[in-house]
């Protein structure tokens, strides 16, 4: 895992960084200052053990604040959607974790494993509560009350091809049980496509960005991959199936024209220092 994380600027002024103030007046800043600690403590997807314990010692011990005060500040951040706080069994007698949102749109990685997770996956945006099952648990005094996330029981799991289940809650508040695809966890980018496909969609997932990474060093798949979406949107769109050769042929274009030398009108070529390595 890296040493460090990517801080995008566009943080200092996010509207939902801005809304804890509004969100838990008395603890903003301190979420606000947490929220970067946790960034740099995820691992390659983005997660990391959620407790209040864990968070207060390893990801900030110098901190005066108690363990009720990281609770709360983790809650605030959750319920303005800077990180995802979930339970692995659902019913807030697992393990808790979290995962920061939009994580893959801001971190190039490099390296990282890419043959699936072995810890519990976050679940999809769309079933998420404001209001984390997490939250409704009191501070736990020591990490071997959190259970073990990586035990046999959840590898076997995920590796059927079905995460977790996560709890959320019907409109009436009853709990409901959703299992959560490791697809959908892991989309970066969901491109509009032609054709007879069901959701008309194709998921360019973490998995392949990786992979993309190491075969186009000095690239930023993610970001040519955003312009190619524009592309795909503002034109005739592609086919499911043709997505992958499309995305490839365009980072390869990129490439050659980043190797082209540039010059000035008439073939002069211009001065070392104005051509970009």
């Amino acid at each position: 895992m890296a040493r460090g994380r990517m801080i995008d600027k566009a943080l200092s002024t996010s509207a939902r960084r801005a809304a804890l103030h509004a969100d838990t007046p008395e603890l903003a800043e301190f979420a606000q200052a947490l929220y970067p600690l946790l960034v740099a403590h995820a691992d390659d997807w983005g997660c990391q053990p959620g407790d209040a314990f864990t968070i207060k010692h390893k990801v900030d011990p110098t901190s005066p604040r108690p363990l009720e005060a990281v609770q709360a500040a983790l809650a605030a951040l959750h319920r303005v959607g800077l990180i995802v706080w979930y339970d692995t069994t659902g019913d807030g007698s697992g393990a808790q974790w979290l995962f920061i949102t939009n994580w893959f749109a801001h971190q190039r990685l490099r390296g990282h494993t890419t043959d699936g997770r072995s810890r519990p996956s976050p679940p999809p945006p769309e079933s998420v509560s404001k209001t984390s099952m997490c939250a409704q648990t009191r501070p736990r005094g020591a990490v071997g009350q959190t259970g073990d996330p990586n035990r046999r029981e959840q590898k076997g799991t995920e590796g059927k091809g079905t995460s977790l289940s996560n709890l959320c809650c019907t409109s009436d508040g009853t709990p409901r049980i959703t299992p959560i695809a490791p697809a959908e966890a892991e989309a970066v980018l969901v491109f509009p496509v032609a054709g007879t496909s069901a959701s008309r969609t194709w998921v360019l997932t973490a998995a392949q960005v990786a992979a993309w990474d190491r075969l186009y060093p000095g690239v930023d798949v993610v970001g040519e991959c955003r312009r190619a979406l524009a592309f795909v949107e503002a034109n005739t769109r592609k086919t499911s199936k043709g997505m992958p050769r499309f995305l490839v042929a365009w980072l390869n274009r990129t490439v050659n024209q980043t190797r082209a030398p540039s010059r000035r009108p008439g073939g002069v070529a211009l001065p070392g220092w104005a051509v970009k390595p």
